[in-house]
C-alpha cells in the first residue's frame, strides 16, 4: 500500500511499530514516506503530540493492520476491532480528512458471526467502524479483499496463512485430497492489485457524501480444484484428484486432517457484489493482472523463501523445475549432482565473486518433475525459460550428462562447459548405492553429521544442512536412490564417455576437474583439486573457482 502510494505522487505517513530500530530499513523499502512512531493496540494510537500536529495535514487514511492467523483466542484477536475503532476515532480529528478506509474481508460483512475468534473480530470490526464513522462524521469506505496473494509483479509476500498453506502441503506432495465440491471457490486477489484499488477506492470516497464498500477480488479466479491444477503444474507435481466433503473434515479430529477448523468457513461457491470494485477499475484505468503468471511467481516466492523462512532467498519455477538465483546471475548456470540442491553452489558462488543461475534437478531440492528424463532437452527449456540465448555452464556429477548432451545437440547455446566430477569417468556406486529401496529410506533417515561426512572432505554447515532438509521432502530421497541406480549401469556410462569423446572434437575442450581423493576412473586430462573429494565445489571452492575462471576466459 505504501509503495502503491508512493507510486502516485502522494506524501505518505504510514504509522509504524518500533520506529528506530526499523527507521533504516524502512528508509531503504520506503523512500520518500515519512513514518510516525505508533501503535494501534496503545491509547490514542500511542501518537506524540508533535506527531499528532503532524498528521493534521492527511486529506486521506487507511488502516491496513490485523492480527491475521488461525487458532486465536478472542483476547488476541481484539485487536481487529479496537484498533481499528481506535483509528476512526483519531483520523476524526484530522481537520483536513476527506476519507478514510477499512480493511474489512469478503467474508465479513453479511452479518453472520464467522468461525473462530479471527473471523468474529474482523467481523465485528466492520460493524463497529461503521458505528463509529456515522457517529463522528468520518467519510468512510470498506474495503473487503479476497484472499490476498503476493505482488503480481514479483511474488513477493510474507503471508502463508490460508491459500500459501495449502499451497506448501501441495509442493510438498502432503495434499492427498482437496476439501470441497468441484464448484468451491477461493477468489483471490494479488497486493499490489488490491492496494491500487483501495488507493483509487479512497479518492472516489473523498468525492462522495455515501459512504461506500467494495468487495475487491479477480473475478476470473477459478474453482478450487482448477486453482490447485494450475499451482500443481507451476511446481510440477501433481494436483488431488480425490475430494472430502466440508461437513466430514469439520467433524473429524484437527491433528487427523491437518486441515484448521476455522478455514473451512471460506470453503463454498458463493460469489460476491463486485460492480462497484469493476467501476472502480474502469474510471481509473486499473487493468486486472494475468493470474496465471501471477500464481507462477507467488508459487515461486513462497518455495524460494522457504514460504517465508529465508526471506531474501530468490528463485522461480520453469515448467516445473525450481531454478534458485544466487546473486546476479548473468549467463552462467551451475547444475548439482545428487543428493544435492541448489544451495550447495553458494561456496562457490562466494569464491567466484559472481552469482548464477542454479537449478534442482527434476525432483530434486525444490523442483518436481520426479522421472522426468535429466537430458539435454529438458537444460535447454531451462534456458528458454530464463531467457538465455547461451551459457557458461558448471555441471556436478550426474548433472554432467544434460550438459554434455546440450553441447552435444545445440553447440550453439554453450559458450563454457566445466564438468566436476562427472559420474560416468569415475566408480560407479557401491551395492547400496545400486538398489533405490536401499538407499532411499538410508538417505532420508541419515543424520546431518553422517550426511556431511559421506558427501564433503570438507563438510560446509550450510550445504549440509540444505542437503538435508531437501531430502526430508517427500519423494526426493526416493528419487535421488532411482537416479543414482540409474547413472551406474554401464551402458549409460559408455554412452556418455562416447559422447565426451565427440563433443571434445567436434565442440571443443571440455574442462574436467575431480578431488584428489575421487580421481577418474578412465585415462584423460582433468584438473585435480588438492584435499577434494567427489565434491570440490563444497571441499575446496577457492580452487574450483580459479579453474572456472581460467576456462571461462
Amino acid at each position: 500500500m505504501v509503495r502503491e502510494a508512493l507510486a502516485r505522487g502522494w506524501r505518505v505517513m504510514p504509522l509504524v511499530r518500533n520506529l528506530e530500530a526499523r527507521r533504516a530499513a524502512l528508509g531503504a523499502r520506503w523512500p520518500g514516506a515519512e513514518p510516525v512512531a505508533g501503535d494501534v493496540m496503545a491509547p490514542g494510537l500511542g501518537l506524540a503530540d508533535g506527531d499528532r500536529r503532524h498528521l493534521a495535514a492527511v486529506s486521506l487514511s487507511i488502516d491496513c493492520f490485523g492480527r491475521f492467523a488461525f487458532g486465536l483466542d478472542d483476547a488476541q484477536a481484539r485487536v481487529n476491532v479496537d484498533g481499528a475503532v481506535a483509528t476512526v476515532r483519531v483520523v476524526a480529528t484530522l481537520p483536513g480528512l476527506r476519507a478514510h478506509g477499512h480493511v474489512g474481508g469478503y467474508r465479513v460483512a453479511d452479518g453472520t458471526e464467522g468461525d473462530g475468534a479471527y473471523e468474529r473480530s474482523k467481523r465485528e470490526a466492520v460493524r463497529q467502524v461503521a458505528a463509529q464513522a456515522e457517529a463522528l462524521g468520518v467519510p468512510l469506505t470498506q474495503l473487503h479483499p479476497a484472499t490476498v496473494l503476493g505482488d503480481s509483479r514479483t511474488g513477493e509476500t510474507s503471508q502463508t496463512t490460508g491459500l500459501g498453506d495449502t499451497f506448501r502441503r501441495l509442493w510438498e506432495r502432503r495434499l492427498p485430497a482437496r476439501v470441497g465440491g468441484r464448484d468451491t471457490w477461493v477468489p483471490v486477489v494479488f497486493a499490489d492489485d488490491f492496494a491500487r484499488l483501495a488507493l483509487a477506492a479512497l479518492e472516489d470516497r473523498a468525492g462522495r457524501d455515501e459512504t461506500t464498500a467494495h468487495w475487491i477480488l479477480d473475478e476470473a479466479t477459478p474453482r478450487l480444484p482448477e486453482l490447485l491444477e494450475t499451482l500443481a503444474r507451476v511446481a510440477g507435481v501433481d494436483a488431488p484428484t480425490r475430494s472430502v466433503p466440508v461437513g466430514l473434515v469439520r467433524a473429524l479430529p484437527a491433528r487427523w486432517t491437518g486441515v484448521e477448523k476455522e478455514t473451512l468457513g471460506f470453503l463454498d461457491a458463493r460469489t460476491y457484489p463486485t460492480e462497484s470494485a469493476r467501476a472502480l477499475r474502469e474510471a481509473h484505468g486499473i487493468a486486472t493482472p494475468d493470474l496465471s503468471a501471477g500464481l507462477s511467481r507467488w508459487a515461486s516466492h513462497l518455495v524460494a523463501t522457504g514460504f517465508s523462512a529465508e526471506p531474501a532467498a530468490r528463485g522461480r519455477f520453469v515448467g516445473g523445475t525450481f531454478v534458485g538465483e544466487l546473486g546476479a546471475p548473468g549467463d552462467r548456470l551451475l547444475l548439482h549432482g545428487l543428493p544435492l540442491e541448489h544451495g550447495s553452489w553458494a561456496p562457490l558462488v562466494d569464491a567466484l565473486g559472481r552469482g548464477a543461475w542454479a537449478p534442482d534437478l527434476p525432483g530434486l531440492g525444490r523442483s518436481g518433475g520426479a522421472g522426468r528424463d535429466l537430458d539435454g532437452a529438458w537444460l535447454e527449456e531451462i534456458l528458454d525459460g530464463l531467457g538465455l540465448e547461451a551459457a557458461t555452464i558448471v555441471a556436478h556429477s550426474l548433472a554432467c550428462a544434460p550438459a554434455l548432451e546440450l553441447a552435444a545437440t545445440r553447440p550453439e547455446r554453450v559458450r563454457a562447459l566445466i564438468l566436476l566430477s562427472p559420474f560416468f569417468l569415475q566408480r560407479r556406486a557401491g551395492a547400496l548405492g545400486r538398489c533405490p529401496a536401499l538407499a532411499g529410506p538410508a538417505l532420508k533417515r541419515m543424520s546431518s553429521e553422517r550426511l556431511g561426512a559421506a558427501l564433503f572432505r570438507r563438510p560446509d554447515v550450510r550445504v549440509v544442512a540444505r542437503t538435508r532438509a531437501a531430502l526430508a521432502r517427500r519423494g526426493v530421497a526416493r528419487e535421488a536412490a532411482r537416479r543414482l541406480a540409474q547413472a551406474s549401469r554401464m551402458d549409460e556410462r559408455a554412452r556418455l564417455r562416447a559422447l565426451l569423446e565427440r563433443v571434445s572434437r567436434e565442440w571443443g575442450p571440455v574442462t574436467l576437474v575431480v578431488g584428489e581423493h575421487d580421481p577418474l576412473e578412465v585415462a584423460g586430462k582433468a584438473e585435480s583439486i588438492a584435499g577434494a573429494g567427489h565434491a570440490p565445489q563444497v571441499d575446496a571452492p577457492e580452487a574450483v573457482a580459479a579453474v572456472v575462471r581460467a576456462a571461462v576466459v
